[in-house]
């Protein structure tokens, strides 16, 4: 039987409508198929999409790359050793300090003794030069009730002296190292140095129960030095402080 027009059109509607359905499952399917894409701040691309002559952004540094460059945790470590060979083999570095020096150029001046937590059986301090060599040295004996022995904040002043803080065990005292024309100078020795008799050594000042003032406007450092007259003994006697400052060769009293 032959079909009319009408039925003819009806037909072609339903194919095109169930085509049409078709189309938007499989594209719905597809999209929700898909993974999702998320920044992550550093480069996600793969291989292929990397363009040509240009490394991929998550490609890892060559092992040349990181040997080349060692950080500053290898320099503490090489000074920390300097300490343990040229001072004492419990001393740690415990502050560093760069100068420039007029005979040996730039140099690191590094204090070695006691950590807050370990203490070490000697003190000192050294002068490494830029290819890492100790050209000076100076160490002392410590106790192990010693409780500091750093590099002040800031280690110089405008005088261009090095200044070291320690404790051992009881009160402060300042150490005081001059560079010279040849080499470097002890102003002030530590409190060993300064109170043991079989000591060699001999110093100008003894700044033993001392501490720091400043730098002030003048950028130098003042030191404050308790002096107790022991009168009738040093456990009842009076304590005065006198003060220090730089004359451009020593440390005089105001």
């Amino acid at each position: 039987m032959k079909k009319s027009p009408t039925h003819t059109h009806r037909h072609i509607q339903t194919i095109a409508w169930t085509s049409a359905l078709l189309l938007a499952a499989v594209l719905t399917v597809a999209g929700c198929s898909s993974t999702p894409t998320t920044d992550t701040g550093i480069g996600t691309s793969s291989p292929e999409s990397t363009p040509s002559g240009h490394e991929s952004a998550t490609a890892t540094p060559s092992q040349d790359a990181l040997v080349s460059t060692p950080g500053p945790s290898a320099a503490t470590a090489d000074f920390e050793a300097d300490c343990q060979t040229k001072i004492g083999a419990d001393a740690h570095a415990t502050g560093t300090v760069t100068i420039d020096h007029k005979a040996w150029g730039k140099i690191t001046i590094v204090s070695c003794g006691p950590t807050d937590v370990v203490p070490s059986s000697a003190e000192g301090v050294l002068a490494v030069d830029s290819s890492g060599i100790v050209t000076w040295n100076s160490g002392v004996p410590a106790d192990v009730s010693s409780q500091q022995f750093s590099l002040a904040h800031p280690a110089t002043d405008a005088s261009g002296n090095v200044f070291i803080t320690y404790n051992p065990g009881r009160y402060e005292g300042v150490m005081i190292l001059h560079p010279s024309d040849t080499g470097i100078d002890i102003l002030a020795g530590s409190y060993y140095e300064n109170h043991d008799p079989a000591a060699t050594s001999s110093y100008p000042n003894d700044f033993y129960d001392s501490q720091l003032i400043g730098p002030g406007s003048d950028g130098l450092y003042q030191i404050a030095k308790s002096v107790n007259n022991c009168d009738p003994d040093c456990a009842s006697g009076q304590t005065t402080t006198q003060v220090y400052t730089w004359d451009r060769q020593s440390y005089v009293t105001k």
